[in-house]
């Protein structure tokens, strides 16, 4: 027996506008047992890092910068804690520089300086189109290219790029990965990100990210020259039907699989480490993940054609099941070797990672141990084996990850890590970054000092910093800490509250009073008893100066925007001793907040009377994506003196709940390639697009077939294109 199916999409019941959401959590306390006898200190100051590599001699490391500025800085500065950042090139080619665009990635050649090599992943705007579109077909690429050191090796040759890939256009400004090393097999290793490209398919409906003939979500495998080698599971001689997809970033056909890809099924592969204590080519692959579940993945030997399963996959389960959890591992599937829940203590957005090399003189308590970054809440995670930790799918309902998780460091907002040269060990890297340039962007440092004495941390706390003559500023040092046990209650203290090089007091809590107008930066050191001394802390302190107040006159308080819609940044500020200041005194940032996190929509950008982009699509229908995710328009008026202060309007979207089903109920449909059982509700942004698929036939009860029919609307294609409508809209 055969009878129809008859699918109908709900009208828009409900238009929801939620409060204001901020995240609330507790961070994770750090495991001391990981920390006593490491010290973690400043090295080098670098504005807006993103990367960063050693040069095999052990001399130099090359900083990137997300505005496409690469940077290097001697070794034995930094060992001397004194790195000064150089700048050695800036890509001479356009860039795309809103949301996460720019410049990625960075490596240096295993044979540098014979063959004075460097590799950079960047936007490229090759046709003038920077917007963010529904359009698959606009915005920028992404670029691999190799340039050449000059002789000096610090310096480039701007003619000598050769490029090694483009990806496809990028009509998002999100996803983009791009971080690149070398193997022990002397191939160059690199991950491409989505690219917000999960709802695109390939010619046999396979998505995007797990598709083998689409440069976004994969890993790509080159020689050092750009060709494919012979054993990449797609090259010329492994499939005859393979070709190359380099200039375009996609072939057109699944029928053709590009010979650059080594692996697929990534979300925002972020950052990869390899494996230096392996016999061959190891590494493990630090996935961002979406909605719920962060995870890692093991690459190399043995994973050439690996498919790591998202948007299909997510964590270790099924993307959409939160609360029915499918989390069984499948044979065509690679099951990630770590992962995590987002939640209030464990993060939501993995980063940097790294092995500990055998010969670095670390305690024998991180061998086989795997360090990563967690943006999200900040700080730097260490993950030991656990084999008895494990509980799979079919013993849990939620299955626990093999690792054993202690907190190695926590707060700094850490992108990514490498192990470098330290005097005649190695340190633990990691560069630090923050959206929008916040102070304490940098390269630190994290060395096992052993038994010997580490540096006190200064730290300074005032009860005003801004006040009219005479001014007394209560200063407050007793935050500054020793992290030798015992050593704090000893501190020496050094105050110089006019900078002029001679200590003004020696108290923990003094008290001065300021006699004259200006801008003073007064210092303290601090210094143990064994002879330690800590790194200058300052603080800005404005003596008959007030802060300039900032006021935001477009968008209006309590706007709300459907997806599209755009804005115009328009304000003005006001100083009590300048009076309004100009345009050029104002600077606009627009953040993206997503669930725990935010993400670039506008970059500081100074001016007035700004357009920016179309009001952004959520990232997914997961409640808690819809329902905490929202735009900050910030806007930071600066004074004469340099004196600053910020405004924030945080706008929100405009909600709809939308409710599927199927006669008869209990038929799954596809809504962007995630799987949802009818009944079904979720929680859209009014005008956002998306696909809606029904299945064509499905077996029912008692060997009943049942055929798709229509839409409630009389459509009768099982896929359609769907837009969000306002609750004022008719039933579509």
């Amino acid at each position: 027996m055969t009878r129809s199916l008859f699918s109908t999409a709900a009208a828009a019941l409900l238009l929801l506008v939620v409060p204001l959401a901020t995240a609330d959590h507790t961070l994770p306390k750090i495991s001391k047992e990981f920390t006593d006898n490491f010290e973690d200190k400043f090295v080098a100051g670098v504005k807006s890092p993103t990367d960063m590599y050693f040069t095999p001699d052990d001399k130099y490391a090359f900083v990137t910068s997300k505005f496409g500025k690469i940077w290097r800085i001697s070794v034995e500065d930094m060992d001397n804690n004194k790195g000064v950042p150089e700048e050695v090139f800036e890509i001479p080619h356009p860039m795309c520089l809103n949301g996460a665009r720019g410049l990625g990635g960075i490596a240096v050649h295993p044979e540098y300086p014979s063959k004075p090599y460097i590799y950079v992943f960047h936007n490229h705007d090759k046709y003038d189109d920077c917007a963010v579109s529904k359009d698959l077909d606009e915005g920028p690429v992404n670029r691999m290219s190799r340039w050449t050191l000059n002789s000096d090796l610090k310096s480039i040759d701007e003619d000598s790029e050769l490029v090694m890939f483009e990806t496809p256009r990028l009509n998002t400004q999100t996803h983009n990965s791009g971080y690149i090393a070398f193997g022990k097999d002397g191939y160059v290793y690199v991950t491409v990100g989505e690219a917000g490209t999960k709802k695109a398919e390939s010619t046999d409906g396979t998505p995007y990210p797990m598709a083998f003939d689409v440069m976004l979500g994969v890993v790509v495998r080159l020689t050092d020259d750009g060709n494919i080698p012979p054993t990449n599971p797609f090259s010329s001689e492994n499939d005859p039907k393979s070709v190359r997809c380099n200039t375009k970033g996609q072939s057109g056909s699944h029928k053709k699989p590009c010979q650059e890809i080594y692996a697929a099924g990534l979300r925002n592969p972020f950052r990869f480490a390899m494996d230096p204590n392996a016999d061959g080519t190891r590494f493990f692959i630090n996935d961002v993940g979406d909605a719920s579940w962060e995870r890692v993945l093991e690459g190399g030997d043995g994973h050439a054609g690996a498919q790591y399963g998202y948007p299909e996959r997510e964590g270790p389960c099924e993307k959409t099941t939160t609360t029915d959890y499918k989390c069984q591992p499948e044979d065509w599937l690679d099951y990630p070797v770590h992962w995590y829940h987002h939640n209030t203590e464990d993060g939501g957005a993995i980063t940097g990672g790294a092995f500990v090399p055998k010969d670095a003189g670390w305690p024998s308590s991180f061998d086989d141990a795997y360090i990563y970054g967690e943006y999200a809440w900040g700080g730097i995670r260490i993950a030991h084996p656990n084999k008895n930790a494990e509980c799979p799918w079919d013993e849990c309902k939620i299955p626990i990850s093999p690792w054993d998780i202690d907190v190695f460091s926590d707060e700094k907002k850490v992108v990514g890590m490498m192990f470098g040269p330290h005097k005649d060990k190695q340190a633990l890297y990691y560069v630090v970054h923050y959206p929008g340039g916040k102070s304490g962007e940098a390269v630190y440092r994290i060395a096992f000092t052993g038994e010997a004495n580490r540096d006190p941390k200064a730290r300074i706390e005032v009860d005003k910093s801004v006040g009219f003559l005479p001014f007394t500023v209560q200063f407050d040092g007793t935050s500054s800490y020793d992290p030798d046990d015992g050593d704090t209650d000893g501190l020496v203290y050094e105050w110089d509250f006019d900078a002029d090089g001679v200590v003004d007091s020696t108290e923990a809590q003094p008290e001065y009073t300021f006699t004259s107008a200006g801008v003073f930066e007064p210092e303290l050191v601090v210094r143990d008893a064994r002879g330690g001394k800590s790194d200058r802390a300052t603080i800005r302190i404005d003596v008959d100066n007030s802060p300039p107040i900032p006021k935001i006159e477009s968008p209006l308080e309590g706007t709300t925007f459907a997806v599209g819609d755009k804005f115009v940044l328009k304000g003005s500020a006001w100083d009590n001793e300048d009076g309004q200041l100009p345009d050029t005194s104002l600077t606009w940032e627009v953040r993206q907040h997503h669930n725990n996190h935010y993400h670039p929509f506008l970059d500081p950008t100074v001016g007035n009377n700004i357009e920016i982009d179309d009001a952004p699509s959520p990232e997914d229908f997961f409640y808690l994506t819809t329902t905490t995710s929202y735009l900050a328009i910030h806007l930071t008026a600066t004074d004469s003196s340099g004196l600053s202060s910020t405004s924030i309007l945080e706008i929100q979207p405009r909600l709809v709940n939308l409710e599927f089903d199927t006669v008869p109920s209990g038929i799954p449909i596809h809504i962007n390639q995630d799987k949802y059982e009818t009944p079904a509700s979720i929680i859209a942004w009014e005008n956002d697009q998306f696909e809606i698929r029904a299945p064509t036939r499905r077996s029912g009860d008692d060997s009943e077939k049942l055929v798709f029919a229509s839409w409630s609307n009389g459509m009768t294609e099982h896929t359609r294109d769907f837009v969000v409508p306002s609750v004022t809209d008719p039933d579509p």
